[in-house]
């Protein structure tokens, strides 16, 4: 009985470990999800240029300063998961840049040191 169990679960492991290598992007596919509703999010920010690298993003009374050079946000979501937020998105989407070249490559399925 115990031996069928692990069998089940290293089956099971190593499928985990494939999948994402047997699709053909190059980011895993939570963080795409998590990307997705982020950039839909962005969509109700509007940014305007602070001066030089820095950017105001405003929703309402909201508000954060971006700096993609630094990629970094006044509200710390970037530099805390290594994921673009809906403020950076925004101002990503003003330059005309796409937000899925600023995800850290430890979310990359190619990355040896990828976060599971």
């Amino acid at each position: 009985m115990l031996k069928a169990i692990f069998h089940s679960v290293m089956k099971r492991i190593d499928a985990q470990e494939q999948w994402p290598a047997s699709l053909d992007q190059s980011i895993e596919p939570r963080i795409m999800k998590k990307m997705e509703k982020r950039i839909e999010k962005a969509s109700f920010w509007e940014a305007n240029r602070a001066g030089g690298a820095y950017y105001s993003v405003t929703h309402g009374s909201d508000a954060s300063i971006v700096t993609l050079t630094e990629r970094s946000c006044s509200c710390k979501s970037w530099e805390l998961s290594n994921l673009p937020y809906s403020h950076a998105i925004v101002v990503m989407r003003e330059e005309r840049l796409n937000p899925m070249t600023f995800v850290h490559d430890c979310y990359s399925t190619k990355s040896p040191t990828r976060i599971l």
